[in-house]
């Protein structure tokens, strides 16, 4: 699938699948397709996501005819923002419900740095709307600045909850590697937010 950029490459980062029916003549299974991609842009790479149905087809009620792009920078007309802003990069998703979670790493902004940091989406999967997005850079509690990090699988955990794991850096010790693992729910006092 081409995400819009011509020649420049996508690539496939991975699959959720949601299927419907009871497998019955009058009620046949059926399939959503969710395709993940680290997308070509301008300046830097974003992640796309497409919706296809059981036959290849684009779900255009997703998204745009089908397709969601976010992250990264797509503007070459801005060569300050081309230059500071960093590559989006999907590295997992995952299906609970009508909810998708894409795990991976972009850019946080801390005081005038950016950081390529943890980064966690969730995506309405019948209209495709960019429900939230989180990037988080992590500081140990004994550091005094952050260093990179990124999420490299997400799991359902149920009833609408995700688990995430990755690593991140502790810049106080020369950059060691630290493993990470967070789980993701809904507001439990509200309900109208993920925490």
């Amino acid at each position: 699938m081409q995400f819009d950029r011509g020649s420049k490459e996508d690539r496939n980062r991975g699959i959720a699948v949601r299927t419907f029916g009871f497998g019955i003549p009058a009620s046949p299974y059926r399939d959503e397709i969710f395709a993940l991609a680290s997308v070509a842009q301008a300046c830097a790479s974003g992640t796309g996501i497409a919706k296809l149905d059981d036959e290849g087809h684009y779900t255009t009620t997703f998204g745009t005819g089908g397709k969601l792009r976010f992250g990264g920078w797509d503007d070459p007309g801005n060569p300050q923002a081309c230059a500071v802003y960093g590559p989006a990069q999907p590295f997992a998703i995952a299906r609970d419900g009508t909810t998708l979670a894409i795990a991976g790493q972009a850019d946080a902004e801390v005081g005038p740095d950016f950081i390529p940091s943890p980064m966690l989406a969730v995506v309405d999967s019948n209209d495709g709307s960019l429900d939230q997005i989180a990037t988080v850079a992590i500081e140990p509690p004994w550091a005094t600045s952050p260093g990179d990090g990124a999420l490299y699988d997400v799991a359902s955990s149920g009833t609408g909850s995700f688990t995430v794991t990755g690593d991140a850096r502790d810049p106080t010790t020369g950059n060691t590697l630290m493993f990470a693992t967070a789980r993701l729910g809904n507001d439990a006092i509200f309900a109208d937010a993920f925490d």
